[in-house]
């Protein structure tokens, strides 16, 4: 795993997606790994915009929408 900084937050790679049958896991997608605590704060940032009827960066609402899987 290669851990990078984006946009203030960690975020961990692997080397290729992982890729089931059904899973939603196209060509051009990456998977990430977030904290909770990210995705908490992704959700806040959404929650906030839509108050302020600000748009909200589609990769912020794609991470506020992410659901837990166990490794």
């Amino acid at each position: 795993m290669e851990t990078k900084e984006v946009d203030g937050m960690s975020v961990e790679t692997g080397p290729e997606p992982r890729r089931e049958a059904g899973d939603g896991v196209g060509n051009n997608v990456r998977q990430v790994v977030v904290t909770p605590r990210e995705v908490s704060a992704a959700k806040l940032q959404v929650t906030v915009d839509k108050r302020l009827r600000r748009k909200t960066p589609d990769w912020i609402v794609r991470l506020s929408k992410a659901e837990r899987h166990s490794a």
